[in-house]
Formats: C-alpha cells, structure tokens, sequence
C-alpha cells in the first residue's frame, strides 16, 4: 500500500467529516436497513476511520496540545 503524508490539521478535519458521514448512513440504514451499498459504503468507511485513526493517535503522542480523539470525534 502506498501512503502519503497529510497535515494534522487536513487529518482532523478528514476525522470529523469522516465521523459526521458515518453517523448519516447509519441513521439510514436504520431507515433500510437491506440497502446492500450503504452497508458496503460504510464499511469502507469504517475502515479508513480507523487507518486515520491511528495515524491521529501516533501525531497525538507527539504533540499532546492536539485534543484528544473523543473530543475531535465525539460520537466515536
């Protein structure tokens, strides 16, 4: 896999978007809880959520004025 290197502050941002769009597809798949590629979507999405963070967590243990992931992402 190739990775990239990206701002903590690009990798705040792309959390808490990240975080926002989970929660609206689950609500959905409340909703409809068959729909094949909303499951799909948001494992997929899952999966980055938790490769990012990672990545958060290791910037944190550098710079501990970073906030801690619960309060950046307060429904994770």
């Amino acid at each position: 896999m190739t990775t990239v290197e990206v701002s903590v502050q690009t990798l705040m941002v792309a959390l808490q978007v990240l975080g926002a769009e989970m929660s609206r597809i689950e609500e959905l798949l409340v909703s409809d809880p068959g729909e094949p590629d909303l499951t799909d979507l948001l494992l997929s999405y899952s999966k980055a959520e938790m490769e990012m963070k990672a990545r958060y967590l290791e910037a944190r243990e550098l710079d501990r004025s970073l906030p801690p992931y619960e309060q950046l992402v307060p429904d994770a």
